[in-house]
């Protein structure tokens, strides 16, 4: 089963696009604002050196810094730990960033305390928890002036209610990101825009608008060639293989996971390679080329497990036992692909379920237990008719 647009690589996006560096607003420090945006730039994805990054820029604040500034500073501490899954870091971080409400801060500062709160609620699969805040963080938006704050909060919101299906609410969101991004003009720009133009396609994506998603992602890449962008190119790699692959383009979506990965690899980014090395591999059984799926997913079975990264282990688990179960041996295959299953269950995202199913409705087909398929799809028409239902 593919992976779609990397959970993590859409996280740090939000993350690492949170800068609007020419002028600092009022109502922050401007020396350390730099600071910051330097930070981004130059942010490493070895978790230990990040957080060690942003910990000396906190450390050198007082009782004089403004709040702004030391939410925002705060908020990247909180995401460093929260996108390595550091869990008990990650709730202290909180703890701290939400001690600062008490402050009476301002509303950028306070939306961005909010924003960072429903991020942790969607790292975490909490998305009542999300939707609650969502709903007050609209409303405060309507105070907000800084434009790096409205800019990433609409991302955010946006992509909250992509996750959600609703698809007309998100791309509002996107628009109004759009318009607080028109403001700015710096190195940065074409990031940011890279970044909610990937969020667009990929509601066509989730549209099955295949031609229109391939459209906005060969333009996306295209265009940060020509600008030399070239940091940013393995993450548009990762879901323009999507799309080629919900197209069937199976030759140009192999391609185009290969560059990806190399780019990773490049950028030693060990979580965007493991996503690519478990695209591959399904694009691999697509092809029926088990053999080669097999190695690939080995590989990266092996790459995951010192990492506290569920996600893709059992994504990979299920994908190998898809193969096994096909290959070698049907009973301790699709064992192998309950057990990752049960994980995804757990999360209970009803459209992440439901794709799962179609391995399940493959697997059975190929073995031709047709008692099982029947079964399977049954229960997958239940879950599209519960998703539509809760949708209207």
């Amino acid at each position: 089963m593919l992976k779609p647009a990397l959970l993590f690589m859409l996280l740090c996006l939000s993350f690492s696009f949170n800068t609007w560096a020419d002028n600092p607003p009022p109502g922050t420090d401007p020396v350390l604002e730099r600071q910051l945006d330097q930070y981004l730039t130059q942010q490493s994805f070895d978790a230990d050196v990040a957080v060690k990054q942003i910990q000396a820029i906190l450390d050198s604040m007082s009782e004089q810094t403004p709040l702004e500034t030391r939410v925002r500073a705060q908020t990247y501490l909180l995401f460093s730990y929260l996108y390595q899954r550091q869990e008990p870091q990650t709730q202290q971080a909180l703890d701290d960033l939400l001690a600062i409400k008490q402050q009476q801060p301002g509303a950028n500062a306070l939306a961005e305390i909010i924003a960072a709160e429903l991020e942790v609620h969607i790292q975490r699969n909490q998305l009542n928890e999300a939707y609650l805040l969502a709903d007050s963080l609209s409303e405060l938006l309507a105070d907000a002036r800084n434009p790096r704050v409205l800019y990433w909060v609409h991302a955010l919101l946006g992509r909250l209610y992509r996750i959600d299906g609703q698809y007309d609410k998100a791309l509002v969101h996107y628009d109004a990101a759009l318009v607080a991004l028109m403001t700015t003009n710096d190195e940065r720009t074409l990031t940011r825009r890279s970044y909610l133009n990937l969020q667009i396609a990929l509601v066509h994506s989730e549209l099955q608008n295949w031609q229109r998603a391939r459209q906005l992602m060969e333009e996306l890449v295209s265009e940060a060639k020509q600008q030399n962008q070239t940091q940013i190119l393995p993450d548009l790699y990762l879901s323009l293989g999507y799309v080629l692959a919900g197209q069937k383009d199976y030759t140009a979506a192999e391609a185009i996971n290969k560059q990806g990965l190399e780019g990773a690899r490049q950028q030693n980014n060990q979580l965007l390679a493991l996503t690519f090395l478990n695209n591959l591999g399904s694009i691999y059984i697509e092809h029926k080329d088990y053999p080669s799926a097999r190695q690939v997913l080995t590989q990266a079975l092996t790459e995951v497990l010192p990492l506290n990264d569920p996600d893709n282990e059992q994504i990979i688990r299920f994908n190998l036992g898809y193969i096994k179960a096909i290959q070698d041996d049907a009973e301790q295959g699709l064992a192998e692909m309950h057990q990752a299953f049960s994980y995804y269950q757990k999360k209970g995202n009803k459209a992440e379920i439901e794709g799962y199913l179609t391995w399940f409705a493959n697997a059975y087909r190929e073995l031709k237990d047709y008692q099982k398929l029947a079964d399977t799809l049954e229960w997958q028409l239940r879950l599209r008719e519960e998703i539509m239902s809760e949708k209207r």
